[in-house]
C-alpha cells in the first residue's frame, strides 16, 4: 500500500498563554469572506543570521527526518520537526558542555550557535509566531517532569524552562506510575484542544527514569480559499502498489502559487492571511513518494513557482500515529545523547542521558481548513542506577526468630525491648 506523508511545513507554536484564537466558526458558508476581527496583516518575523541558520539548517533536518521516518514507518504519518527542535531547545537548558552536546546541535541543525543563541532563537519563535495570523489558532506548551526520587529540580535548569519557554515545571514521585502518566495524559489533552489523549504509558518508565519532558503543539488554520463541501465527492485514488481505491476528494479552482522540482509539482495552499500554508508535493513523471523526499533532504532542490489558476483536488483525511524517534535519531548521528550522561535536571552531581524520544500526532484536514496536533516527548535516565536502599532502623523494641532454612522450622524466637 502506498506510503502517504503529510508533514505541516508551516505547522507553528505558541506559548499557551497567547490569546491567539480562531475567529470564524466552520458553519459560515464557505463561499463568504473570511474576516477577522481587527487589522490582521502580516509581519514579517525578524531573525538575527544566527537564527536565520537555524531556520534554513533546520529545514534540511525536517527532510532528512522525513526521510528516515518514511524508511522506517508504513501507511500515511504526520511529524512536527518543530516542534521536535524545541523540545530539544528546552532540553539543551539541562545540558552540561562538552562533545555530546556539539553533537545533538550538529544534528538539529543548532551547529553554528550556542546556548545563548538558541535560547534566543527558541524565545523570539514563541513569542511572535501566534501572533501572526487571527485567522489561525496556534498553541504550544512545554512541561517538565523531575523524579523526586532523585532530588530537587536544578534551579537554574528550572528558571530557563519557565523563564524562556513558559513551561510548567513538576518535581514529582514517579511511584506509582500511573499517577505520572495520568498526569502528563491530562496535560497533553488540554493543550491540544482535546485532539491527543493518550501520550505515555506505563511501560514509557524504568527504575532508573528521571525526568519527562514535553512539547504540546496545536493548530487550527482556515483556508484562505476554502473548498466547498458541496464539491467533495467520491474519486479514485491510485497507491503506488496495490489496488486503487475510491476517497473523499475536495474540490476547488482558484489562483494559487504552483511551481516544480525535478521530481514533483508543488502546490502552496495559504491559511488565513497567508502567514501559514500547507505545501503539497505530488510526484510527477513516475516519481515515488520516497525519491521526492531524497530529493528536498539532498537540500539542493530549487522550486520556481508562479501564480495561476489551478484545479485542485486534494483528499480530505485524518490521521493518528506515535512515531518512535531514538533509532532514528542515531541513524542521523545523534548517539551520545543515548549513551553518555550530560543532562543535569538535578540540583545534585547526578548525570542523566536521552532514554526516549517520540512524537504522538493527530491531523485532521478538510474543507475549511487543517486542524493538527503534536506531542514530543523526551524521556531521561540516569547513566547508572544503584538499587533504591531501605531505611530500617532497629531502633525500638522487636520480634526475632532463628529458623531452619529448608524446613521454616522455628528454633528460636524472642523480643528484644532494649534492657
Amino acid at each position: 500500500m502506498r506510503k502517504c506523508i503529510y508533514i505541516l511545513v508551516a505547522a507553528v507554536c505558541a506559548v499557551a498563554l497567547s490569546g491567539c484564537s480562531k475567529t470564524q466558526p466552520e458553519d459560515v458558508p464557505a463561499d463568504e469572506p473570511i474576516v477577522a476581527d481587527g487589522d490582521n496583516t502580516l509581519v514579517p518575523i525578524e531573525l538575527t543570521t544566527k537564527g536565520k541558520g537555524f531556520v534554513a539548517n533546520g529545514n534540511t533536518f525536517a527532510y532528512k527526518l522525513l526521510q528516515k521516518v518514511e524508511e522506517q514507518e508504513a501507511g500515511s504519518f504526520t511529524l512536527s520537526p518543530l516542534s521536535l527542535n524545541l523540545a530539544f531547545g528546552l532540553l539543551i537548558e539541562a545540558a552540561e558542555e562538552g562533545d555530546v552536546l556539539d553533537e545533538v546541535c550538529e544534528v538539529l541543525g543548532f551547529k553554528d550557535g550556542g546556548r545563548e543563541e538558541i535560547r534566543q532563537y527558541c524565545t523570539t519563535m514563541l513569542s511572535r509566531l501566534p501572533e501572526m495570523d487571527k485567522l489561525s489558532k496556534v498553541l504550544m506548551s512545554n512541561l517538565v517532569i523531575t523524579n523526586s526520587r532523585f532530588g530537587k529540580t536544578n534551579p537554574a535548569f528550572e528558571k530557563a524552562a519557565v523563564d524562556f519557554y513558559g513551561a510548567l515545571v513538576r518535581n514529582m514521585s514517579f511511584r506509582p506510575k500511573q499517577e505520572v502518566v495520568r498526569f502528563v495524559n491530562d496535560w497533553a489533552y488540554e493543550h491540544t484542544e482535546k485532539m491527543i489523549r493518550e501520550v505515555l504509558g506505563e511501560d514509557d518508565f524504568q527504575d532508573a527514569t528521571t525526568a519527562v519532558l514535553a512539547n504540546a503543539l496545536y493548530f487550527n488554520g482556515n483556508w484562505t480559499s476554502r473548498f466547498k463541501k458541496e464539491d467533495t465527492s467520491k474519486e479514485i485514488f491510485k497507491p503506488e502498489s496495490g489496488k486503487s481505491k475510491k476517497v473523499e476528494m475536495m474540490k476547488q479552482k482558484e489562483q494559487f502559487s504552483i511551481g516544480e522540482t525535478e521530481k514533483a509539482t508543488v502546490l502552496r495552499l495559504p491559511y488565513g492571511n497567508k502567514a501559514y500554508a500547507m505545501n503539497v508535493f505530488l510526484p510527477k513523471g513516475g516519481s515515488t513518494v520516497r525519491e521526492v523526499i531524497d530529493e528536498l533532504a539532498k537540500g539542493t532542490h530549487k522550486i520556481v513557482a508562479e501564480l495561476g489558476d489551478v484545479d485542485v483536488w486534494l483528499p480530505k483525511f485524518s490521521n493518528r500515529r506515535r512515531i518512535e524517534l531514538e533509532t532514528i535519531l542515531r541513524g542521523m548521528g545523534m548517539n551520545g545523547a543515548f549513551d553518555a550522561g550530560w543532562l543535569k535536571p538535578f540540583d545534585n552531581p547526578a548525570l542523566s542521558q536521552v532514554d526516549k524520544v517520540f512524537q504522538v500526532t493527530s491531523i485532521d484536514v478538510s474543507e475549511s481548513g487543517t486542524e493538527a496536533a503534536a506531542v514530543t516527548v523526551i524521556t531521561g535516565k540516569l547513566t547508572s542506577v544503584s538499587p533504591e536502599s531501605f531505611v530500617f532502623h532497629a531502633d525500638h523494641p522487636f520480634l526475632y526468630t532463628i529458623t531452619e532454612a529448608s524446613t521454616g522450622a522455628i528454633l528460636f524466637a524472642g523480643v528484644y525491648r532494649g534492657e
